[in-house]
């Protein structure tokens, strides 16, 4: 039993490698037009899936500085790889409000992944609130209310 495990970790392993080598970090913040839900939701995954694959870059291109609990986001994307093998982030459903100036996504959310050390498959859902405010040309994350699925206890 224990060298299955250590195949499915070396499999998951060189897969979540493979992967995030093939991903592009490169795509620019989403401009602060008007957005609709379909583009919210593409700006969350993308923040979920840059802390997953431990993009700092990507990650503190789309935090405002304003974020309460900024050093800590930043401190747990550095962990991030090396605590979970094969991070995936699914959002279901989702709420879109807005006004002039924030916009405001309330969405299910569930991650799934593979605990170091165990190789044992581990799933976490949650409700989130990601609250994006209008900063100059973009559009930053300013504040996070509910479950958080970041690895840092919210304030």
């Amino acid at each position: 039993m224990k060298a299955f495990r250590l195949i499915l970790v070396v499999m998951a392993l060189s897969s979540g490698l493979l992967l995030s080598a093939c991903r592009t970090s490169a795509a620019p913040v989403i401009g602060a037009g008007e957005l609709s839900l379909v583009d919210v939701h593409v700006m969350v995954q993308r923040l979920l899936d840059s802390y997953s694959t431990g993009d700092e870059h990507t990650v503190q291109d789309m935090l405002s500085p304003r974020l309460v609990g900024f050093g800590k986001l930043m401190t747990a994307v550095r962990a991030q790889p090396g605590r979970r093998l094969q991070l995936r982030f699914h959002l279901r459903s989702a709420e879109l409000t807005r006004d002039a100036f924030s916009i405001n996504l309330h969405v299910e959310w569930e991650a799934r992944w593979i605990q170091v050390g165990t190789g044992l498959a581990q799933l976490r859902e949650g409700r989130s609130n990601f609250v994006f405010g209008r900063q100059h040309d973009s559009w930053r994350l300013e504040g996070l209310s509910g479950d958080n699925p970041f690895d840092f206890p919210l304030p």
